[in-house]
């Protein structure tokens, strides 16, 4: 079964009640998708037919302040942007995240929970989110490692 985008919004959201709204949520889990990708897929064989965080999620530092600034008046562009947002918002996230279960649902629900504590100055919630995040993490990465080849090292010739 794969893990989507909106069953973690929705899971953390049911667990760790917060009143931060999926902008905040969706660059927090793409924050993720990103260490993974740059820290165990791009590392390895086995990644050439996986998706790129920005394909699973399109966000940008400035996708929160292009809306808000200017005149009112919205372009073309801005319109369809709009309308893509409130179609996504009515239909849910239904995009899938790299890692599934069994590893998933810890990596990317303890990050967010969190991300969340430390937004709330939560700190000792913060450090026992963390620690189930990179023990997660490190089984995932293990398992990783284990069934893919490393790539960039050549083998000894003697």
């Amino acid at each position: 079964m794969a893990l989507t985008v909106q069953s973690v919004l929705d899971r953390v959201d049911d667990l760790e009640p917060n009143y931060y709204n999926d902008e905040y949520k969706l660059s927090w889990l793409y924050e993720v998708e990103l260490m993974l990708w740059q820290e165990i897929f791009t590392t390895h064989a086995g990644s050439e037919n996986m998706t790129e965080p920005e394909e699973i999620l399109p966000i940008t530092e400035e996708s929160g302040s292009a809306a808000e600034s200017g005149s009112g008046e919205t372009t073309g562009t801005e319109a369809e942007a709009e309308e893509e947002e409130e179609e996504e918002a009515a239909t849910g996230y239904t995009q899938e995240l790299q890692v599934g279960p069994p590893y998933g649902r810890d990596i990317y629900e303890n990050w967010l929970k969190a991300k969340i504590s430390q937004a709330n100055g939560e700190t000792g919630r913060y450090n026992e989110y963390m620690t189930l995040f990179y023990n997660a993490w490190k089984q995932f990465a293990d398992c990783w490692n284990r069934a893919h080849r490393p790539l960039g090292r050549t083998t000894l010739r003697m």
